[in-house]
């Protein structure tokens, strides 16, 4: 039974260790680009005007996972890579803690453009947003020791609370800006975001425990989940377990569910910079501090299990006789179909579904703050610490970067990132432009795409732009910092 066990749970792991969210640590201190205003409004472009070509101007996708495939695969033989492979569940649980997940991000640009006016910077843009998080805790490896702790040889609870799944797809239209020099050195900028919701699951409410009584090792299983959602599909209660059926048929439908709305909501950037003494650059921004309200198609998913598992009531005489029932069941057939009818009765009950008016859900809060060094004209050393906050979960990172710009066509930058119990990030970055038309491509973590065995995670950001006044205003003013 273990074994069996074991390699399911293997297989799920797995799964989600197959890739592994990075985010933009190395983009923030890629000069010359237009894009750094995302990660802080005050920051203003090099260029006076900058044009975002649709769909093409902004690729970004991110995925994350808190262990690597060799987290969990190891040699048998280190000295002998033929000898084959093994699953070290030891060396997981090691990696692993009480808050773990598996993330993924996309952000395609729609449309964009920003233009200067004297001290102002002015911001439009447009882009589609899906972001999925699986939140799983360690206690879910306890699972592969038939929830016991080997080295005591005692039963344990088994917590798996922190398993919850969100998933939020939205558009997004932003109006920004920026100005310089409100006081020498300070620069200020701020956004304004609307939200258009299209679809969104959120687990509202996630308790599942299974407890082993240490004297008479009876099991006891909890489970109560409950799922919001607004998506276009019903679910229906049928023989008690819920069917998912699709409310749009074609094209039209789905044109008809956009354009119905009812999922909006607003959020803001905030974001200031303060130059002191020509050399030294900080900055400090706050993204996403919003919402979305929820109102078309929403449903709730309740899931409420209680069962406790005492073992089976054995006679001996009776399972030496050998007799059979009506149905052709023995005495210890009666026994588990006494067992699995009363864990079927319970599930039978324990789905329910509720249509409810609206919800709310809030976007994950990014924390910024930098610091910057121009060495030289072309050379800028810098220090980012970016912060996330959400569902009360906190998740810190640093990064330091080696950001260069030798002419105005070409900007590069190479970057080292600690987050998310992961400290093998690598990141580069580089801009070139010819003429207005300017290409670019950053990642956080060039290693996944040179070793994806060993990553945790990957992130890759491309686009092309058309940016126009880009010379410099002084003779000498670098292109790097503002």
């Amino acid at each position: 039974m273990n074994k069996i066990i074991k390699n399911i749970f293997a297989a799920g792991l797995l799964t989600l260790s197959i890739s592994a969210l990075a985010q933009e640590r190395t983009a923030y201190n890629l000069g010359g680009t237009s894009f750094r205003h995302e990660f802080n409004p005050a920051l203003q472009p090099t260029c006076k005007v900058y044009i975002n070509l649709p769909a093409i101007s902004n690729l970004d996708f991110n995925i994350r996972n808190s262990f690597g495939l060799f987290d969990l695969i190891q040699y048998n033989d280190e000295n002998n890579k033929d000898a084959g492979k093994k699953l070290d569940f030891d060396l997981l649980a090691s990696v692993l803690n009480n808050d773990n997940s598996f993330s993924t991000r996309q952000n395609i640009n729609l449309l964009g453009f920003g233009f200067k006016v004297k001290k102002l910077y002015f911001h439009f843009g447009s882009s589609l947003i899906n972001d999925m998080r699986l939140s799983y805790p360690d206690d879910i490896l306890t699972i592969r020791n038939g929830f016991f702790d080997i080295e005591s040889t005692t039963p344990t609870v088994v917590d798996l609370s922190n398993i919850a799944l969100d998933i939020n797809t939205y558009a997004e239209i932003s109006l920004g800006a920026s100005y310089t020099d409100v006081i020498p050195g300070l620069t200020v900028g701020g956004k304004l975001k609307y939200l258009r919701g299209i679809m969104n699951m959120n687990t509202a409410k996630s308790t599942f425990q299974i407890t082993t009584n240490p004297v008479d090792y009876s099991m006891s299983a909890t489970i109560d989940y409950a799922f919001e959602g607004a998506f276009p599909i019903a679910v229906n209660m049928v023989n008690g377990v819920p069917k998912v059926e699709p409310t749009i048929e074609d094209a039209n439908g789905a044109i008809e569910y956009l354009k119905t709305g009812g999922n909006n909501g607003f959020a803001v950037d905030l974001g200031a910079t303060y130059k002191l003494k020509e050399k030294f650059t900080f900055g400090l921004s706050i993204l996403d501090l919003g919402a979305i309200k929820w109102g078309n198609q929403v449903q709730s998913l309740n899931a409420k299990f209680d069962y406790k598992f005492e073992g089976f009531v054995l006679n001996a005489d009776s399972m030496m006789s050998g007799d059979k029932d009506a149905n052709g069941d023995s005495y210890i057939d009666r026994q588990v179909n006494k067992v699995t009818d009363e864990i079927q009765t319970k599930l039978d009950n324990a789905f329910s579904t509720t249509d409810i008016e609206s919800y709310s859900t809030g976007l994950p809060t990014r924390v910024f703050l930098s610091a910057n060094y121009q060495a030289l004209k072309w050379l800028n050393v810098g220090f980012l610490s970016r912060n996330e906050f959400y569902k009360s979960k906190f998740h810190p990172g640093a990064t330091l970067s080696v950001n260069v710009l030798p002419i105005r066509q070409v900007a590069a930058s190479l970057s080292y990132s600690v987050f998310d119990n992961s400290a093998a990030n690598v990141g580069a970055g580089l801009a070139l432009r010819l003429g207005p038309l300017q290409f670019y491509t950053v990642t956080d973590n060039f290693i996944s795409f040179i070793q994806p065995q060993n990553a945790r995670n990957a992130y890759v950001r491309f686009g092309f732009n058309l940016m126009f006044g880009c010379k410099p205003k002084k003779e000498g003013q670098s292109l790097i910092s503002q």
